[in-house]
């Protein structure tokens, strides 16, 4: 619960934020970032938005429902828990919502730009394109999030671009640990020869 409720810095210095799609491992704590002091825009496509009213007010209703049913359950025992964020929060979450369609260009600060590009993953899922000046030209980012198939009966398939990509974190890291276990075990079963019988071959 303590990782929930902690950001790595202050939400009340972030300008702005970029929100990828309204999956709620996405969205989910924008909320609390929110109620923690974050007052800027939050970007998004028309559908996230759209989305984000319906799962965000869900999310909270079911964290204030369960919050009830604990504390009432362990009332003898004087334990409480609060949920991470009420309905309230979430509609002064939704104040802050700036929906914008694929392509648009978004001014994020000073010689820092954004836009979005379909995912193809879900309902307004978006690709991040970050356009950043730098002294000697402008440099271009892209976080994919979450990517759709290239061939799906209900998306159109995701965007090409040619700006670096940045990866999906929490799939990155899954990824980069799976091929780093896979190979660990390769290393583990080869069978390895002493070293004199290795120069006696050469």
């Amino acid at each position: 619960m303590v990782k929930n409720r902690t950001f790595p810095v202050d939400p009340k210095t972030i300008k702005a934020v970029l929100l990828s799609h309204a999956h709620i491992d996405h969205s989910g704590g924008l909320p609390l970032l929110v109620k923690e002091g974050f007052a800027g825009p939050i970007h998004c496509t028309d559908a996230t938005a759209e989305l984000l009213k319906i799962m965000l007010m869900d999310s909270a209703m079911i964290q204030e429902e369960d919050a009830k049913f604990f504390n009432k359950l362990h009332a003898a025992e004087g334990l409480t828990i609060d949920p991470l964020y009420t309905q309230e929060d979430v509609e002064h979450t939704l104040a802050l919502l700036e929906p914008r369609p694929y392509g648009a260009l978004i001014s994020i600060a000073d010689g820092v730009d954004a836009s979005f590009s379909n995912a193809g993953h879900v309902l307004g899922s978006a690709m991040v394109h970050v356009g950043i000046k730098t002294l000697k030209r402008k440099r271009h980012l892209l976080f994919t999030g979450d990517l759709g198939r290239r061939e799906s009966i209900l998306m159109e398939p995701p965007e090409n671009s040619r700006a670096r990509r940045l990866p999906d974190h929490g799939i990155h890291l899954r990824r980069t640990a799976a091929r780093a276990h896979r190979r660990g075990r390769i290393l583990s079963g080869r069978r390895h020869q002493p070293i004199g019988k290795t120069r006696a071959r050469s």
